[in-house]
């Protein structure tokens, strides 16, 4: 892979949030502000959140919200810049926020935003009306997502929750996590979820009932993906693994960094990561960040070849406790670093068949989009 384009982002800010459309990369610092670019990774201007640290952003064709620290939901046009409204509602701060069509109305659209005061509001963006409070989840909301007419949210109250959008009511509570639920993937008519207890369940969307337990590890699960009929997860501790949906079966894994695996993606059938590398766990805040591309060698959801210094990997049992000594793999050679080393790797994700990574490099913020074509 090739670097594309990079830009030093100014300023001592963090990255707190990120968002991609097919036209903009959207960048949300602690500091307050929006940095708007196109796909190409040129700077189209820079937006000021005035309550301080962005959290949360979405954002459809070129209409951007981004979640405030005082509760409120900015409502941006993206080619001018201009603050369009405010949505008012929520008592603390946004922690996520989804942006949806209308599933009678297909010209209509409307927006969710998941709150520090447990409740999830929907919102008429262009208009600015509530339209719905959903109240259930009893601490933070930290994850939307919205297949037609249902919403699906976790929670640091160790559940999961399925709504209709059409009355704002709690279908049905998805419980079994122990810990807060961090992660999400709404997947056709099943459910995803995984988090700080480092569980990866896997529910019904048409009734809330557990269909598998896909792994029970000890460290937390940070982010999840999906590939074809494969689930990825990354942990705190720097692993990599993947689960068949087919057979529910985990079915490849790597060691992937010596810390925690911050950021993960997947293109084009590879796995794009980033992580702590070096020196022992006491040290890990001083060390350096890598980003690496990983080939998943899975088809269908099962290994496609016996891995590099270990066993096929789809004969390993389902779930149960992580144990390293099965994936004695080392780091794998076939992997490819992208850029040299950084403080932090933030973020990553794909855009317009492109790589995009966030990272900190010489305490600033550094956009980076990597991509294999020619």
């Amino acid at each position: 892979m090739r670097i594309h384009s990079a830009y030093a982002i100014p300023g001592e800010g963090v990255v707190s949030s990120s968002h991609t459309t097919t036209t903009h990369i959207l960048i949300g610092l602690s500091d307050g502000r929006i940095h708007v670019f196109d796909i190409n990774g040129g700077h189209v201007h820079t937006l000021l959140e005035p309550s301080g640290i962005v959290r949360a952003l979405a954002a459809f064709e070129n209409t951007l919200l981004n979640g405030s620290k005082d509760g409120s939901v900015r409502v941006w046009d993206i080619t001018s810049g201009t603050q369009l409204r405010i949505l008012q509602g929520h008592s603390s701060l946004i922690r996520s926020l989804y942006w949806a069509q209308d599933p009678d109305h297909q010209a209509k659209h409307y927006a969710a935003s998941g709150s520090a005061d447990g409740q999830i509001r929907i919102w008429d963006v262009k208009s600015g009306d509530c339209i719905h409070v959903l109240i259930g989840h009893e601490a933070w909301v930290y994850r939307l997502e919205v297949r037609g007419d249902i919403l699906v949210s976790t929670s640091n109250d160790c559940t999961a929750k399925i709504w209709c959008l059409g009355t704002g009511k709690c279908l049905f509570t998805l419980r079994g996590h122990s810990r807060a639920v961090m992660s999400l993937i709404v997947e056709h008519e099943r459910i995803i979820t995984a988090g700080l207890d480092g569980e990866v369940r896997l529910w019904s969307l048409a009734d809330g009932s557990l269909i598998a337990l896909l792994a029970r590890h000890t460290f937390p699960i940070n982010n999840l993906r999906m590939h074809a009929s494969t689930v990825i997860a990354s942990t705190t501790n720097g692993w990599l693994f993947a689960w068949s949906l087919i057979n529910y079966q985990r079915c490849w894994a790597r060691k992937s960094h010596d810390h925690a695996v911050t950021a993960m993606d997947v293109y084009k059938g590879m796995i794009v990561s980033g992580g702590k590398d070096g020196g022992g766990y006491e040290d890990a805040c001083g060390l350096d960040a890598r980003v690496r591309v990983w080939h998943l060698d899975v088809e269908d959801g099962n290994a496609k070849k016996k891995d590099a210094g270990g066993e096929v990997l789809s004969s390993l049992p389902n779930g149960g406790a992580a144990d390293e000594k099965l994936y004695e793999l080392g780091h794998d050679q076939r992997c490819v670093e992208l850029g040299g080393p950084a403080q932090v790797a933030w973020r990553i994700g794909t855009v317009a068949g492109k790589v995009v990574v966030l990272v900190s490099k010489r305490g600033g913020v550094v956009l980076e989009i990597w991509t294999d074509e020619e």
